[in-house]
């Protein structure tokens, strides 16, 4: 099974199967009682991201109508992509007494400031494999009995900032006073995560001679992005590539939060 990044339901069905695992594994009459586990329905259980960090609660209702009261019942969640573990979060415990409904958060916070540099740029930029360990630890009868259950499952991370592509087919290039100015489209799409944030696009114009040109754009991050990278040109150089065309290089760097990606694309400049 794979889990998307942040799969809140599919979490919380996992989290009732391991209730249902401890039930029976105990091999008592508690696993003739009837318990189940529901998401709460007023309850937004999407992610937000504050400063550096992506936190979210996880809310599930627990509803005991068996024979024993549940002593301690505590979630667990850890997150980690290869030896780095992103995030290792327990819920409070808390006891299910019978007869009722009791609710059991999970707080989950991932500070991306932690996170190494190879690790935050292909969470940023690339899609990867993470490991998700959940767990349930749980007791009855004043304690006596305790049982843990865990499972794992790798699940899929989509990349905060995808799809960037400039347009080198709609290059435009105008004079702007003694200078010329190249303009090269370019669009990117974003995770909700991360809009109303912004992202640094550095690009340098190169020939075979060296650098012609460099720009900065700081993009206010929205859920579809485009724009224009806009490079000024020295006159001579304008003038001399329209008489000689010549492929041209453009670089460009993103960053976002010091994760950075190298980008290329050829220009030819026909005159």
């Amino acid at each position: 099974m794979r889990w998307s990044l942040w799969a809140v339901r599919s979490a919380i069905i996992a989290v009732d199967l391991i209730i249902v695992a401890i039930i029976v594994l105990s091999i008592l009459p508690l696993a003739t009682g009837d318990l189940s586990v529901s998401i709460p329905d007023d309850q937004e259980n999407e992610p937000i991201m504050e400063g550096d960090k992506i936190t979210m609660s996880l809310p599930i209702d627990v509803t005991n109508y068996g024979y024993f009261s549940i002593d301690d019942l505590t979630l667990m969640l850890k997150l980690s992509n290869g030896d780095l573990v992103l995030t290792d979060q327990r819920s409070q415990p808390v006891d299910i007494p019978t007869g009722g409904t009791t609710r059991v958060n999970l707080a989950l916070s991932m500070d991306l400031d932690s996170i190494s540099d190879e690790a935050l740029k292909d969470m940023v930029f690339n899609s990867t494999e993470l490991l998700m360990k959940l767990g349930v630890e749980a007791g009855y009868s004043l304690s006596l009995v305790k049982a843990t259950v865990n499972i794992e499952e790798s699940m899929d991370w989509d990349p905060l900032i995808s799809n960037y592509n400039v347009d080198t087919n709609n290059v435009q290039v105008v004079a702007n006073g003694s200078n010329y100015d190249m303009s090269v489209p370019y669009t990117f799409s974003a995770s909700e995560l991360i809009q109303g944030r912004t992202l640094d696009i550095h690009s340098q114009l190169v020939n075979s001679t060296g650098v012609m040109s460099t720009a900065v754009n700081t993009v206010a991050i929205g859920q579809n992005n485009n724009g224009l990278i806009t490079l000024a040109i020295p006159q001579e150089a304008a003038i001399w590539f329209m008489e000689h065309p010549e492929e041209l290089r453009l670089l460009m760097d993103l960053d976002f939060e010091g994760a950075t990606m190298h980008q290329e694309a050829a220009i030819v400049w026909a005159g």
